[in-house]
């Protein structure tokens, strides 16, 4: 891969990495604040195994993909440093530009990210 291509890709990860960790702030803030607030419709205390937890589920299972997300761009970064960016880590084939644009952090090509998800 070409400096100025890595250099674009460096940026995109810099970028997106940044957004990633902004909305897990807000998702972490978001919970301690959920957490901290009593039931407004009774003033009852409601014990914490009493309360809906769907929605922190949720929450938690969108917390999780962040942080995997975050470790999947880290891994792009290393990658970048060793030289390995933009190679399928399973095959050793060229990760197609269109998908390194949509997802810079993709470590697998279409085909072995398609077998390594089954």
């Amino acid at each position: 891969m070409r400096d100025d291509q890595l250099t674009r890709y460096r940026e995109k990860l810099v970028h997106l990495q940044a957004q990633v960790m902004a909305q897990t702030r807000e998702t972490v803030d978001r919970m301690a604040e959920e957490a901290a607030t009593p039931d407004e419709l009774s003033h009852v205390p409601t014990h914490p195994a009493d309360r809906d937890t769907e929605g922190l589920d949720s929450e938690m299972t969108v917390e999780a993909n962040y942080e995997q997300i975050l470790e999947d761009i880290e891994s792009a970064f290393e990658r970048i440093e060793q030289g390995t960016y933009g190679r399928c880590v399973d095959c050793g084939a060229q990760i197609p530009a269109t998908r390194l644009d949509v997802l810079p952090f993709a470590s697998r090509c279409v085909e072995c990210q398609a077998r390594h998800e089954q």
